[in-house]
């Protein structure tokens, strides 16, 4: 018989982690689905703060219509019928009433339906309200991370799938800071349909970021692989990405104007030159009183703002100080935020790269 699926959840906000196991439950799930339904929670049962239901609906929504285009016959965009996906809501707070309602008022046979649940369910079991009746009243499927192995009971199902694992937390507090770091750009926690809904209606008090009088525009840079690796760049070697760029968010391949490149998103930002500008001022009015009171100056000029990235090969350990975040891989190459000191930066590369 097949099933439906019930993936139910905060989505607050509707995240990667989320999107991969949909896509998972729709083109490799080894189960018969007849429908996957979406169950945003209305009320959390351990009583946690939500955004309102209707905003995360909408996001969910937003995702799964960019994730599943339509169309069809030999246009079709989607090996999946989006229809086949339903985000539904439920009143209930609880998955134990939730089942109940569904098996006395749908035309559902008792064995109808399997909760897909993340590994997390496995220690959090006793939390739940009336889990032993949830088991009676449907499947029970649990999706964890490649590489993440976990003991089930007998009667449940598992299987380890390729799936990306942000924290909602996380997400939210870097958009409370106005932090796009991993929010945009190709690897991104949120996908960009439920980005620009949060950048729209300023959701989890999002503001564009801004510094100064200045707003800060997301750019993608380009370097083509050849001329990049063919300046002397090894691997473990820091490097700054210098200019008018307060941070870069991720890193890429692919081709552009006929050549493969390297791709920097980048936060570009004209306050970043004034703020250098006004430092290395102010060193030189240090430096100059310093010497006409014939004292001795030994502060070193100030180096311009740099976002400083590690470069290295997959697998190869760094010989810099410890790198921090990994920005992304590109062509086998691993890029890390640059938690050192910077030591050693000069020179220019293509104006914009410093070592």
């Amino acid at each position: 018989m097949s099933k439906i699926a019930i993936f139910g959840g905060s989505f607050d906000p509707p995240h990667q982690g989320h999107l991969d196991v949909i896509k998972w439950l729709a083109m490799d799930c080894p189960v018969d689905l007849e429908e996957i339904w979406v169950l945003p929670t209305v009320n959390h049962a351990f009583a946690k703060d939500l955004l309102p239901y209707e905003m995360r609906e909408k996001m969910v929504n937003a995702m799964l219509d960019e994730a599943f285009p339509g169309g069809s016959g030999f246009f079709k965009l989607s090996p999946v019928k989006r229809d086949r996906i339903r985000v539904r809501r439920h009143s209930e707070q609880y998955m134990a009433e939730t089942l109940e309602k569904l098996r006395s008022c749908g035309p559902y046979p008792p064995d109808k339906f399997m909760l897909v649940v993340g590994t997390d369910i496995i220690n959090e079991r006793d939390k739940w309200h009336r889990w032993e009746d949830v088991t009676r009243m449907a499947d029970i499927l649990v999706v964890s991370r490649e590489g993440v192995e976990a003991e089930v009971p007998d009667n449940w199902k598992i299987h380890q799938i390729k799936a990306a694992d942000p924290s909602s937390t996380s997400i939210r507090e870097r958009l409370a800071n106005s932090d796009l770091t991993y929010l945009v750009g190709k690897g991104a926690d949120v996908p960009a349909s439920v980005m620009r809904i949060i950048e729209r209606d300023n959701l989890y008090g999002y503001k564009p970021p801004e510094h100064g009088d200045q707003r800060v525009l997301v750019e993608n840079f380009y370097v083509p692989v050849k001329e990049f690796l063919g300046q002397g760049f090894q691997p473990g070697v820091a490097f700054s990405l210098t200019g008018d760029i307060r941070k870069v968010l991720s890193v890429w391949t692919q081709n552009h104007d006929g050549a493969y490149c390297f791709v920097f998103q980048i936060l570009r930002d004209t306050s970043v030159l004034e703020e250098n500008d006004r430092a290395v001022r102010h060193w030189m009015e240090l430096q100059t009183a310093a010497r006409y009171g014939g004292q001795e100056f030994t502060d070193p000029k100030p180096k311009p703002h740099s976002p400083p990235l590690v470069y290295l090969k997959a697998g190869e350990p760094a010989e810099t100080t410890a790198p921090g975040k990994i920005l992304g891989q590109a062509d086998g190459y691993l890029f890390f935020e640059f938690l050192g000191g910077g030591e050693g930066f000069g020179g220019l590369f293509g104006g914009l790269f410093g070592l």
